[in-house]
């Protein structure tokens, strides 16, 4: 896995939303690498919002797990529970992940109707071959 971000800051201060540490935290990988490159412009320094680094960061990782899943030909919900950290990661799994993530993700998908979804590709990422 490689997650890369490029984000901007202002000319005059040194601040940046975290971008790709969620990877790291969500899905187990033992080859993974994670840059986050910060850019200065002519604009106004950022400022704290809540998690919207988390936000774009971890949008593009679900893209790009739903591309693996479409290339394995395998269910993208399917991909997610075998790869949640935590259900077999060497990595010392964060809180919120521990506590019955599998349950949740499988109990939202059975109430949101995942069974009556259109299976068909929806590509929102690009995967390096």
């Amino acid at each position: 896995m490689i997650h890369e971000a490029i984000a901007e800051t202002s000319q005059f201060e040194d601040y940046s939303e975290s971008v790709v540490n969620w990877s790291g935290l969500l899905y187990q990988c033992k080859n993974a690498s994670f840059d986050h490159k910060v850019v200065p412009l002519d604009v106004y320094t950022p400022s704290d919002m809540r998690a919207p680094g988390a936000a774009w960061g971890v949008y593009a990782l679900e893209c790009a797990m739903d591309e693996l899943a479409f290339r394995l030909a395998i269910d993208p919900l399917e991909l997610r529970l075998k790869e949640l950290c935590g259900a077999r990661s060497e990595r010392k799994p964060a809180v919120f992940q521990q506590k019955n993530s599998a349950k949740v993700t499988s109990r939202s998908a059975a109430r949101c109707g995942w069974v009556l979804r259109n299976p068909e590709r929806a590509p929102c990422a690009k995967i390096i071959n």
